[in-house]
């Protein structure tokens, strides 16, 4: 059940990422405003037939208000950041870092561990890179001159962080409260961001804000439900499969070029990924 979820929550990840092009000159703040506003109702309703309602204990406010709301907000920024400005096949793979980060963090505050094959994982998913960067960016060095790139790599950064806090709340309350929960305080820290930068909400009702907006409480429904069906690394590994999908999208529905070049970049992070799952 848990690799169905990974999966399926890596298809719409990436379909997800595809749309984000649509909004090039739209503040990251105010397309994740609609987002959360959207997931709000859409989460109650899933809570309401899957869980639970109940309150949960004073630990579970402090993680999400200290630390799973900061880095959330910076992740969400982050990450459509790094795809309004750069190559969605060259951009979405190098997501795939996040278990490098995910890793020291999950055996410091969750006590999961990879075995020792997950050496050769860290090794895999260095080596994806090298094959990103071939082509009109010249390799892996001038790879870095894509702004994207330093986006995407924060992104990664703080998706570990979120994660890790995210299987640690568990323990306070179930994953579907834990999604509501966490997407309202989101959309507060947002409206609040909004309001203070004076930023516009007025977008255009089209098949990009469909599809940046619907898919997103899908997306955090499967990523919880299948957080708490697998380790953070299984689950989040099997995630990463987006970066394939992100490749063969960024070709088919943007025509991007060096296809070959990035789908055996991505088949390598996916292969590291794996064993530092799996291994």
């Amino acid at each position: 059940m848990g690799f169905l979820v990974g999966i399926v929550s890596a298809l719409t990840v990436s379909i997800q990422n595809s749309f984000f092009k649509g909004y090039k000159e739209v503040s990251p703040f105010v397309l994740n405003w609609f987002r959360f506003l959207i997931a709000m109702p859409v989460l109650a309703l899933i809570v309401s037939i899957f869980s639970e309602w109940s309150l949960p204990a004073v630990p579970f406010w402090l993680l999400l208000f200290c630390v799973s709301l900061p880095a959330e907000l910076i992740h969400g920024y982050t990450y459509i950041r790094a795809f309004q400005e750069s190559p969605q096949s060259m951009v979405g793979p190098l997501f795939s870092i996040s278990p490098l980060f995910l890793i020291p963090l999950g055996y410091m505050f969750l006590d999961e561990a990879p075995s020792l094959l997950g050496f050769f994982g860290v090794i895999s998913v260095v080596i994806g890179p090298f094959f990103l960067g071939k082509g009109k960016t010249g390799g892996v060095k001038n790879l870095f001159h894509e702004r994207g790139i330093k986006f995407m790599i924060a992104a990664a950064f703080f998706a570990a962080l979120a994660v890790t806090v995210g299987k640690f709340s568990l323990h306070y309350v179930p994953p579907f409260l834990f999604a509501f929960f966490s997407v309202v305080t989101l959309f507060l820290g947002t409206s609040l961001i909004v309001f203070y930068q004076r930023l516009s909400l007025r977008l255009p009702f089209n098949k990009s804000f469909v599809g940046v907006t619907f898919s997103y409480p899908i997306i955090v429904a499967l990523h919880y439900l299948g957080l708490s069906l697998l380790f953070a690394a299984y689950y989040i590994s099997l995630k990463r499969f987006s970066i394939v999908f992100d490749v063969i999208l960024g070709r088919l529905v943007h025509h991007e070029d060096h296809f070959r070049e990035r789908m055996i970049g991505a088949l390598f992070m996916v292969a590291g990924v794996l064993l530092i799952a799996f291994g």
